[in-house]
């Protein structure tokens, strides 16, 4: 993915987009430790993963998604990290 696909890099989570063979598509998470705590990682995948619901319907078929947080991502709250991958999505080439 890292060779082939589009790398979209924001303040807060760095988007990585590659066309693949499943029809259905998929997506990653991705929360390093940056030297936090399980609970504030925990805490930060799981607003990720909420924004991500709400996006995914946008998203072209076909299509793998992997959402890299950035240590900049714990430090924010969720309607910041909600408007930031909003605007990051439809640059990283979605939808068609």
């Amino acid at each position: 993915m890292r060779a082939r696909g589009t790398r979209v890099r924001g303040r807060l989570v760095e988007l990585r987009v590659l066309d693949i063979a499943i029809p259905t598509g998929r997506v990653g998470i991705v929360v390093p430790k940056h030297t936090h705590t399980a609970v504030a990682r925990n805490t930060v995948k799981r607003r990720i993963r909420e924004i991500v619901r709400e996006v995914w319907p946008l998203t072209r078929p076909g299509t793998e998604i992997l959402v890299y947080a950035l240590p900049s991502a714990y430090r924010v709250s969720f309607v910041q990290l909600h408007d930031e991958i909003r605007t990051l999505w439809p640059v990283a080439g979605q939808p068609a």
